[in-house]
C-alpha cells in the first residue's frame, strides 16, 4: 500500500523506499540491519510476483530503480484510502487544489503536474499524520505548511520544492526519522536536536551553483543517524569523535574534512563520497 505514496508510473530509488518503509515502523524488528534487510526482501517478493517492475539496474546487476504497474498502483492507492492510511492530494488527473480533510490519514501525499499551491491542513491531520510527502514543483511551502504543528511527523520528503532557506520549524519535529530538503543558500545547520533522524537528505537547487551544506560538530553524535546525503557537505573535525556505529553513508563530504578523528569515527561506514578538493 505504501507504494500509493508515490505518482503513478513514477520511477522509485529502491534504497530510498526502503529508508522510508523503514522510518516509517512498517516492520516490527529490532536493529536497524533486520529492518533493512526484511524491506529488501519483501521487495523482492514483489518483484517477483510481478506487482513491481524493474527499471534500471547497476553494473553488479544491483537493482536501483522500480516502478508499479498502472493497475497495481491503483490498487494500491484503493487499499490504502479504504484503511484509511493515505490521502493524496491532487491526484494526476488534472483536478485543481481544493479544501480538503484527510480524516486523521498516517500518510499525505501532494502530486501536482504543475506548480506549488498552498495546502491546507486541519487540526486532526497536524495531530494524526506520520509521513508527508511532497511531488511537486514550486518554492517555499513551510509558512503555509506550518511544520511546527507536525509534533508526531516521522517523515518529511519536501525534495520536490525548492527553498529559499532551511526551515527552522522543522528543528521542533524530535520524531522525524527521515528528511529529505532541497535549499538554494549555504547553510550551517543545527539538527543535533533531532535525536531519532535516521537519514537526513540535503541538497542544493540544481538552477543555482550547488551550496556547501555545513553541519555542526553534534551531528556525529546523533545515535540513530545512518545515511547522511547532500551536494556538498562539510563537518568540522571537534578534538575526539566518538565511534558511530550506525552511520553506513557519507555522501559528497569535502576532503578538508577526513581528518584523524573523523576516520576514527566513521571507520564503519559502508559508502563514502568525496567532492571537492582537499
Amino acid at each position: 500500500m505504501y507504494f500509493g505514496v508515490f505518482p503513478k508510473s513514477s520511477e522509485i530509488s529502491v534504497n530510498k523506499f526502503i529508508r522510508l518503509w523503514v522510518a516509517e515502523g512498517l516492520l516490527e524488528l529490532k536493529g536497524h540491519d533486520e529492518s533493512e534487510n526484511e524491506a529488501a526482501s519483501l521487495l523482492q517478493q514483489l518483484i517477483d510476483g510481478s506487482l513491481v517492475v524493474v527499471s534500471k539496474r547497476s553494473l553488479n546487476g544491483k537493482i536501483k530503480t522500480c516502478r508499479v504497474h498502472g493497475p497495481a498502483h491503483d490498487l494500491c492507492l484503493r487499499e490504502a484510502e479504504c484503511k484509511n492510511l493515505l490521502y493524496v492530494v491532487n491526484p494526476e488527473t488534472g483536478k485543481t487544489y481544493r479544501m480538503f480533510s484527510p480524516q486523521g490519514r498516517q500518510w499525505v501525499s501532494v502530486n501536482s503536474k504543475g506548480d506549488y499551491h498552498p495546502v491546507p491542513f486541519d487540526d486532526l491531520t497536524h495531530s494524526r499524520m506520520r509521513s508527508l510527502h511532497f511531488f511537486v514543483s514550486g518554492t517555499e511551502p513551510t509558512n503555509e505548511l506550518r511544520l511546527s504543528n507536525f509534533k508526531l511527523l516521522r517523515v518529511l520528503d519536501l525534495q520536490s520544492l525548492v527553498l529559499n532557506d532551511f526551515p527552522t520549524p522543522l528543528l521542533d519535529l524530535v520524531c522525524l526519522r527521515y528528511v529529505a530538503l532541497t535549499i538554494t543558500i549555504s547553510k550551517c545547520l543545527q539538527i543535533s536536536s533531532l535525536w531519532n533522524l535516521q537519514t537526513s537528505t540535503v541538497h542544493g537547487s540544481a538552477l543555482v551553483q550547488s551550496p556547501t551544506i555545513s553541519f555542526q560538530n553534534e551531528i556525529i553524535e546523533m545515535p540513530q543517524l545512518r545515511y547522511l546525503h547532500s551536494t556538498r557537505l562539510y563537518i568540522s573535525s571537534p578534538m575526539k569523535v566518538p565511534v558511530l556505529d550506525n552511520l553506513q553513508s557519507f555522501s559528497r563530504l569535502n576532503p578538508s574534512c577526513y581528518t584523524k578523528e573523523i576516520f576514527q569515527g566513521i571507520r564503519k561506514v559502508k559508502k563514502l563520497g568525496i567532492f571537492g578538493r582537499g
